[in-house]
């Protein structure tokens, strides 16, 4: 019956550590207001350790904002150009129509070779 005895002590020890921590630890508040009052506590914590990123996401923002305004606004207009404006055969016929076309073959031939 020993053991038994050993065991009954046990749970008296159990049961007096529960009691001290009902005791320690209060209920928790049950009202409608609970909900709204935690989110509050925990956002005011989140807000002062994310403001340096939030500050750097508006920065980053405005930069790039600013840096498409420029660029467009210094982008020259586009230009009509000649050569893309036509064919490839009629670029190479334009580049050698001022050049004279000489005879391929040698003036020293024989007649019979011409």
């Amino acid at each position: 019956m020993e053991p038994m005895h050993g065991k009954d002590q046990q749970e008296q020890r159990l049961d007096g550590l529960f009691a001290a921590y009902c005791e320690a630890c209060p209920d928790v508040d049950a009202s409608p207001e609970f909900m709204p009052k935690l989110w509050q506590r925990i956002e005011s914590r989140r807000v002062e350790n994310f403001w340096i990123f939030k500050r750097l996401a508006q920065a980053c923002v405005a930069t790039a904002a600013v840096a498409i305004i420029v660029t467009t606004v210094l982008m020259p207009a586009p230009q009509e150009n000649e050569a893309l404006a036509s064919s490839y055969t009629e670029i190479l016929a334009a580049d050698h129509a001022d050049q004279a076309y000489v005879q391929a073959l040698p003036a020293d031939l024989p007649g019979d070779l011409r």
